[in-house]
């Protein structure tokens, strides 16, 4: 059985860098939707600039269930998509599941971090869950400004993550926190690093606006100084280095780095699935809309008739988007990622 896992794992990694439009593996890692519900009006959100093309649910532990009995290859499972994760009232019977059960699948959780009270952190740090907090501010007006919410203020999430990160260092596990870079924190990014320090993360992380969630906004996301933000993550990375946090960020906005940029392929179509809660198998996290495109249903939900996962995942319209994508096809579903050519690649207008 190792062996076999092995063979499979190398025939992914292969599959991997050279995108071929026929696979013939199954993934080791699943994002896997436990909520589209969310307790924050993020700025850069899709929930927030979109009309929501979503019915609004929970993941059930039954559905949990079937969908990972699917996955026989499975190493990593990302328990998160449009909403936040720790709203879901059976997430801790799903961890139970896989700590039992799977013991060889890793689990990971995104989080606003709002939910974090001690009950949860236990929660989270009893079954190893590797963390990342979704945080876009250092200062209490900027996290008023970027979250749309009044019932949250920054302290409140700062003595969370105090209490997570007590709760991690006894259990010898890190977590990281993430800023997603706007104008509105982009004066904030050096003091983010010291944020993350005073808070116990291991690493301040900074990711780039996924402009196909700005809607008509468009013009208030796209980043009006390039240069201050190039010179504020290097400011960061100093800082980093002297304080003695880990400080990463990604370099794909060609708003920020020109031509530059890295090019970063695709992967999500041959490595990494996107279940919504209710079942629909999705090509990524971009494209996280049901009712928009869907592959098909992987778990029954009333009338609707259901395929497998490896039905889905071998079939011809699956191979189709994979073809489009790894030669960089402009239009159609992927049309503007950021994940298909660099000169194809327009942000926000797809």
């Amino acid at each position: 059985m190792l062996l076999n896992r092995k063979w499979h794992q190398l025939q992914e990694a292969l599959g991997v860098k050279f995108r071929p439009t026929r696979v013939r593996y199954q993934p080791t890692k699943l994002q896997l939707e436990t909520t589209n519900r969310c307790n924050l009006g993020c700025i850069e959100c899709y929930r927030t600039n979109l009309k929501f093309k979503a019915q609004l649910g929970d993941l059930s532990f039954e559905n949990f269930r079937r969908i990972v009995e699917q996955f026989p290859y499975l190493r990593g499972i990302s328990l998160f998509g449009l909403g936040e994760p720790l709203m879901n009232r059976e997430l801790g019977g799903m961890l139970d599941y896989l700590r039992k059960d799977r013991p060889e699948v890793r689990p990971y959780i995104t989080t606003n971090g709002t939910l974090l009270d001690g009950k949860r952190v236990a929660m989270l740090v009893y079954h190893k869950v590797g963390l990342t907090i979704s945080l876009n501010a250092a200062t209490p007006p900027t996290y008023k400004q970027t979250t749309g919410d009044t019932r949250y203020e920054l302290p409140q999430i700062v003595d969370n993550l105090k209490r997570l990160s007590a709760a991690v260092r006894k259990a010898d596990l890190r977590y990281t926190v993430c800023m997603v870079i706007m104008n509105e924190n982009v004066a904030e990014i050096p003091d983010y690093v010291r944020l993350a320090r005073a808070v116990g993360a291991h690493e301040a992380y900074f990711g780039e606006q996924n402009y196909d969630a700005a809607g008509n906004r468009l013009d208030d996301l796209l980043l009006r100084e390039p240069a201050l933000v190039r010179r504020q993550l290097a400011a960061a990375r100093d800082l980093g280095t002297r304080l003695g946090i880990r400080v990463g960020h990604s370099k794909r906005d060609p708003t920020i780095w020109g031509g530059k940029k890295a090019f970063v392929p695709c992967k999500y179509l041959w490595k990494m699935p996107y279940i919504s809660w209710d079942g629909f198998l999705l090509p990524c996290c971009a494209r996280p809309f049901p009712g928009v495109f869907n592959f098909g249903q992987v778990v029954a939900n009333g009338d609707r008739q259901t395929s497998s996962f490896s039905d889905l995942w071998f079939s011809e319209p699956y191979n189709t988007m994979r073809r489009r994508v790894a030669k960089g096809m402009s239009g159609g579903l992927c049309h503007g990622c950021q994940h298909l050519r660099p000169d194809v690649f327009t942000p926000g207008r797809s």
